[in-house]
């Protein structure tokens, strides 16, 4: 049983570990952006004008700054959109019918979408803590507090379009990714 479930490990990690990477890596640049559009003091006028700030001021590299740390906090919004993608997928795609390139990328974007929402108030203050926004030691809850007090609802929404663009994205091609990579490997069924 146990050299069973030992054997089943790359089967489970590996596909998912590197399309996440992949993922993050491509969509790394959107982040950059999002961030400065959450954070008071940086000046986000729009997606372009901002990248276009961003290249010409601090250079091409500056985009894959946080990569790290990027993949880092995905691993915890993992747990949200990953249920609700398993759920959609169910729900689209009967047991035992294959691979379903279309019914997997809307899953994901559903599941982005959804996860993105429920954990964006932790995004911001993600954000605040990587650009030292915050100089006090408060602790989580009093930050939120903090927020709320000063920003209202609208503090825990800065900078949502960006990531509702960057998050669905990046998590319908991860999914494309692990489910085309273990039809590769293991040879699910393939369907459109």
């Amino acid at each position: 049983m146990l050299q069973a479930k030992i054997a089943m490990f790359p089967k489970t990690f590996l596909p998912p570990f590197f399309a996440r990477g992949l993922s993050n890596f491509i969509t790394n640049p959107i982040l950059l952006i999002e961030t400065r559009a959450e954070v008071p003091g940086y000046q986000y006028i729009s997606l372009w004008k901002t990248a276009s700030t961003i290249a010409k001021q601090e250079g091409v590299m500056s985009f894959f700054k946080g990569g790290l740390t990027c993949s880092i906090k995905d691993s915890l919004f993992a747990g949200i959109y990953y249920v609700v993608y398993r759920k959609m997928h169910e729900m689209l795609l009967p047991a035992d019918s294959g691979f379903s390139p279309s019914v997997t990328f809307l899953s994901g974007m559903v599941a982005g979408l959804v996860g993105t929402c429920a954990s964006h108030p932790f995004e911001i203050l993600r954000a605040r803590l990587q650009t030292n926004y915050y100089t006090d030691q408060m602790t989580i809850m009093q930050r939120f507090r903090s927020t709320y007090q000063n920003e209202g609802l609208y503090g825990f929404t800065k900078g949502l379009s960006p990531r509702l663009v960057r998050k669905p994205l990046a998590n319908s091609l991860s999914f494309l990714l692990v489910e085309q990579l273990n039809h590769v490997f293991y040879g699910t069924q393939f369907h459109f």
